[in-house]
C-alpha cells in the first residue's frame, strides 16, 4: 500500500513539472528551425497542445540575451523558442537572423 501511494505522489509531481514548463497563452515565440519563414506568433492553446516537450521556465536564453526563454518541440522539424513578451520574441529573433550562416 505504501509503494503503491509513493508511486502515485511521484507521478503527480511529474505531471506538475511538465505542467509547469509549458509556456502559458499569450506569450510569443517563433519556430527557429525554419528561420527564413518564422515570425513571432501569439502562443495560443492549440499551439501549447502540440507541444512534445518544453525546457524548465529558467533555462537561459540560447541566443545570449538578458531574458529567459523556453524551447518548446513540436516535431524534429520543428521547435519553437517562447518569450514573456512580443518585443523580447522579435529581439530574439532578429538576433537569431542577424546571426545566422
Amino acid at each position: 500500500m505504501l509503494k503503491s501511494g509513493v508511486a502515485w505522489l511521484l507521478l503527480m509531481g511529474a505531471q506538475v513539472a511538465a505542467a509547469e514548463a509549458l509556456p502559458s497563452p499569450g506569450q510569443y515565440g517563433f519556430d527557429w528551425l525554419k528561420p527564413e519563414t518564422t515570425r513571432c506568433v501569439a502562443i495560443k492553446p492549440a499551439l501549447i497542445a502540440r507541444f512534445k516537450h518544453c525546457s524548465p521556465a529558467d533555462v537561459s536564453n540560447a541566443f545570449g540575451l538578458d531574458f529567459p526563454g523556453r524551447a518548446c518541440r513540436v516535431s524534429p522539424q520543428s521547435e519553437y523558442m517562447v518569450y514573456a513578451t512580443r518585443k523580447q520574441c522579435q529581439e530574439a529573433l532578429e538576433t537569431m537572423q542577424a546571426n545566422a550562416p
